[in-house]
């Protein structure tokens, strides 16, 4: 499990358990995690491996938005998720990976068209992180990298209160995350103008619906999860 936090600072951030379990070995005949997400939260998060996986995991139509993708890195990150998404579904279902059938809401947030198990998946870079749980949820990951050019990005796009807390690139990020799982969690994603939400606090009003907001800190990225406050469950945590 990872550390508590404070939730009324967005400085005073989650941290990664001690020893976190692997999982680069996982198979689809194993179970990816010791939990199950339609009862208790599961948040992973790690870095791309340097091979791909074989066999890749992929229907034709996520091939194609894969091709679509001209960086070959944006490529290979895009295929190895959603390898992964069917993956750990169906360790957690036990159906075959490729049996899995989704689909989008108006604005692409993508569910499972049968199973009760909801997800949520986020990249920056290198880096993945997935969310599967009993209830909607969104989750967002970004790389920390000098937020000195996102200043004028916080000017337009952050609520006063959250402008007062940026100090440095963890503020910013970790706002900026916070927004975009919240959003995720929502459904209608970047539909909706950012700065309506002050996301600094751990408790957000959004659309009727109070939604519990948490963020963690990976050694050079931040991740914020944002869920329901009446489903609200502190997940199980894990680094791939």
């Amino acid at each position: 499990m990872w550390m508590c936090w404070h939730k009324t600072s967005v400085n005073c951030l989650k941290s990664p358990c001690a020893e976190p379990l692997l999982l680069k070995s996982y198979t689809a005949s194993q179970q990816p995690v010791p939990a199950d997400p339609r009862m208790q939260p599961v948040l992973l998060a790690g870095e791309v491996p340097d091979t791909m996986p074989e066999p890749l995991f992929l229907q034709a139509d996520e091939q194609q938005r894969a091709a679509r993708l001209l960086r070959p890195a944006l490529r290979k990150t895009y295929q190895v998720q959603h390898h992964l998404l069917r993956q750990y579904l169906s360790g957690f279902l036990g159906v075959a990976p490729l049996s899995l059938d989704f689909e989008t809401n108006p604005f692409g947030k993508p569910s499972l068209k049968t199973e009760k198990i909801r997800f949520s998946l986020s990249r920056s870079g290198n880096t993945m992180a997935f969310y599967f749980g009993p209830g909607e949820a969104g989750i967002d990951i970004e790389i920390i990298r000098d937020a000195g050019r996102y200043e004028g990005i916080a000017r337009q796009h952050f609520h006063p209160s959250e402008q007062a807390l940026i100090k440095n690139s963890l503020d910013f990020f970790t706002i900026w995350t916070r927004k975009e799982a919240l959003l995720k969690a929502i459904g209608t994603g970047l539909t909706e103008r950012l700065s309506a939400f002050d996301v600094s606090a751990g408790l957000v009003e959004a659309h009727s619906c109070l939604y519990t907001i948490d963020s963690y800190r990976l050694p050079e990225a931040v991740i914020s999860l944002a869920v329901p406050a009446a489903q609200h469950k502190d997940p199980l945590c894990f680094l791939l």
